[in-house]
């Protein structure tokens, strides 16, 4: 992230002419929906998107519906009756976290003998809402943002300049119909540094358009469980909570949350009802039966009045039974597949717009087929908020912790982490021949003075110790190495596979090798057993099982690295993938109790880390020589700036480093350095580390680089300056610290202010 630095601001008379053709671009992205009366941030990104000339003076317009679908054009209604969107206000415009100045025009295309209202940048521009799309997207009295980036040129190099704007919404508006949003980037001096439009008018780049549509209301599912999935059986109730959202300070009667439960999903109970987190009473509409499964759940609010957070909440409990409520078998007792079941939540509430152009309207997912949210008499909904959940036989979940964490703070070589599998067997299913298949990417080596754990839970007996040698296998990853018929994933090349035989440990540590669901006895029973017994207690509480091993992170990859550097650096990515797989034993009497039925049965976990990033700044050292200077700077042709540019390096490793500033035309050149005219001199780079000043052209180690006395390496300087870049590049390359310690990139290096003219006010940000 780049450093906003004071715009540099020089008093020219020359004059220069260039024949470029730029190409001034706007990238817009609206969210697609906003609460009615909330806040939303729409994100316009500029670019020049010429490959070989720069532009001059970038202007950035939005467009925006101001009177809103009520709204005409003043005095009939009034101003305030606008039911449209408005700048949030001071610090509504923002680049990189630092706020903008702006313009703010009303549109009127009656103004000026009907050509508009004047550009704010260009003298003798006019502006009409037809310049920003088709008839009726925008009128007389909506408003256009407009705003100089705080930088006067852009090269074709020059990274896409993200603006932040935020807007808030009436709360008169109108649910359900769109606001829209155009954007264009503009060049105003166009293809030189100078304001003379006769010869090199401004450049004005294509439209962008989107939209955002206000709701009353957001409805969300959550899922209070392990990754999206449950194994199946009464011991493994999971909760769901039904979340609402409404504007802050809107005041909704009458608000109901339901759930409409799949045909596999047992209720059991409503843990609570809460209203902006206080739990309240609800009036029951439809409680699910606690024996059947499916059904529908439903509760209503009174009255709920929109705050941070969420505003209105049902909890509840349930599980995935045996059979399903037309006695069917959820999962097939011989495959024991998994199976997704779909699940569709919705609210609706009692509203009266405060609007009074407005009448009660509803917004409602089509697909909609509950005849209560069909009713007229409920006029706003918001519905279909899925979740998918998989149920499944046998489950596992995998997490990740560092438990010796190395200097310095983060994921970095040296650091030890724990690897832990949680696993657990239905109630209705039993296993045998379970193994635990675990993958780890490269740069990661088990850690041999830990051995690895586990502890299992079955019919209330524990049983936990230490994997014998002889009950895992440690198989390094290469390319070549079997994967049960299939390639090796390229992450994984270069790490290692353990293969933990858990039921051959079980037997060891005095076990049995089966593992049986908390449904199922060990010898056949006619109560718990039957697959047509309705859902219900089962005689055993939940089979569960827990795996821990540790692996140490290394200071360089054996095997896969993409980026051709095999040290572990900054922003490289750790991954872990693991597979439990079991055979699956017969559980009716008919076909031979807990005999193998010849199908196994397994499920899949995946976690990952990343290396720990650094931290980039950019600042003015000195001007003139003399680090006491004023802010904002300013500057005359022939003064000298010294620039800082500062990289924090977490384990003191680079991979192929370079680091890139983008000099400001035309008062700074890359390639002109001493600013006399003539390309060159050759930048050059003195090896000192200290708080001196560089001489013009000139770069140097600043007073807090500590980086060059550990790798003695002194960057390559480098221009780019053809097809209309300005850019300053350092090449370090790469380095391995086998210490791991943190390090500090610290660059001074010297600029002269060039005589070129340009435009009065032209921002020299750097």
């Amino acid at each position: 992230m780049r450093s906003l630095v004071a715009g540099l601001i020089l008093f020219l008379l020359f004059a220069t002419r260039a024949t470029a053709a730029p190409v001034p671009t706007a990238i817009l992205s609206a969210p697609s929906g906003v609460a009615l009366g909330g806040a939303m941030t729409v994100t316009v990104s500029v670019d020049n998107t010429d490959l070989t000339q720069t532009g001059y003076g970038p202007v950035l317009l939005l467009a925006f519906d101001r009177t809103g679908p009520d709204g005409v054009s003043p005095g009939s209604p009034a101003v305030n009756a606008y039911d449209g969107v408005s700048l949030a206000g001071s610090g509504a415009v923002s680049y990189l976290g630092t706020a903008l100045s702006y313009v703010i025009l009303d549109f009127d295309d009656s103004a000026n003998a009907g050509a508009g209202v004047k550009h704010p940048f260009i003298k003798g521009a006019f502006l009409k809402t037809t310049d920003f799309g088709v008839a009726g997207r925008f009128q007389t009295g909506d408003q256009m943002l407009a705003v100089e980036l705080p930088f006067g040129s852009f090269t074709p190099e020059q990274p896409v300049a993200p603006l932040a704007v935020t807007f808030t919404t009436s709360n008169l508006a109108d649910l359900g119909t769109a606001f829209p949003f155009t954007a264009r980037a503009d060049f105003i001096y166009g293809a030189d540094s100078l304001n003379n439009p006769l010869t090199d008018p401004p450049i004005t780049g294509p439209l962008a358009n989107d939209s955002t549509v206000p709701t009353l209301l957001t409805v969300t599912k959550v899922y209070v469980g392990p990754e999206d999935e449950t194994a199946t059986g009464p011991n493994f109730k999971r909760r769901y909570k039904l979340q609402m959202r409404i504007p802050d300070g809107v005041t909704l009667n009458d608000v109901v949350l339901s759930d409409i439960l799949p045909n596999e999903l047992q209720f059991t109970q409503v843990i609570d009802t809460r209203a902006n987190g206080v739990s309240v009473t609800t009036t029951d509409l439809s409680t699910p039966s606690t024996t059947v499964p499916g059904g529908s759940l439903s509760r209503q609010f009174v009255s709920v009045t929109g705050a941070a957070g969420v505003d209105a909440e049902v909890e509840f409990e349930s599980f995935v039974p045996r059979l399903d409520s037309a006695t069917a078998r959820v999962l097939a007792a011989a495959t024991a597949d998994d199976k997704i079941l779909g699940n569709q939540a919705y609210g609706y509430v009692s509203w009266t717009p405060i609007d009074t152009r407005d009448s009660a309207r509803r917004v409602a997912d089509q697909a909609t087929v509950d005849p209560v949210l069909d009713n007229p008499a409920n006029p706003v909904a918001d519905v279909d908020a899925e979740h998918e959940l998989e149920a499944q036989a046998n489950a596992i979940q995998k997490t990740v912790a560092i438990v010796t964490d190395t200097a310095p703070a983060g994921l970095s070589p040296g650091d030890v982490l724990e690897y832990t599998l949680n696993v657990q067997i239905s109630d209705y299913f039993a296993f045998q021949n379970l193994e635990l298949t675990d993958e780890y990417s490269d740069a990661q080596r088990l850690d041999l003075t830990f051995a690895p754990t586990f502890t299992v839970t079955e019919h209330g007996t524990t049983t936990a110790a230490a994997f014998d040698a002889l009950d895992f296998t440690l198989t390094d990853l290469t390319d070549g190495t079997p994967n049960n018929g299939l390639p090796l994933p390229a992450a994984m090349e270069g790490g290692q596979r353990i293969l933990f035989r858990l039921s051959d440990a079980l037997v060891r540590a005095g076990a049995d090798a089966q593992l049986l669901g908390g449904g199922i006895t060990d010898s056949f029973s006619e109560e718990y057993n039957n697959p047509l017994t309705a859902p219900g207690a089962v005689p055993f509480g939940a089979t569960t099982g827990t795996i821990k091993f540790r692996v140490v992170v290394q200071d360089s990859f054996r095997e896969n690295f993409p980026a051709g550097d095999a040290v572990v650096n900054s922003r490289d990515t750790l991954g872990n993938q693991c597979v439990i797989s079991g055979d699956v034993l017969e559980v009716t009497q008919a076909a031979g109790y807990l005999t193998a039925t010849g199908s196994s049965e397994s499920d899949g976990t995946a976690t990952s880390l990343v290396i720990a990033v650094g931290n980039l700044t950019k600042t003015i050292y000195a001007v003139n020589g003399s680090t006491s200077f004023s802010s904002p700077v300013n500057l005359h042709p022939a003064d000298t700036i010294t620039y800082r540019i500062t990289y924090t390096l977490p384990n003191g490793d680079v991979e192929s480093l370079v680091l890139r500033d983008y000099l400001p035309l035309p008062a700074l050149k890359a390639g002109d350095p001493d600013a006399n005219g003539v390309a060159g001199p050759t930048w050059v780079f003195n090896d000192v580390v200290s708080a001196d000043v560089p001489g013009v052209g000139q770069a140097k180690f600043g007073p807090t680089d500590t980086f060059r006395a550990l790798s003695s390496i002194v960057p390559v300087v480098t221009v780019s300056a053809a097809n209309g870049n300005n850019t300053l590049l350092f090449t370090y390359g790469s380095h391995s610290n086998p210490a791991n310690s943190a390090q500090r990139v610290d660059l001074l290096f010297t600029v002269a202010v060039a005589a070129d003219p340009f435009a009065d006010g032209l921002f020299l940000t750097n």
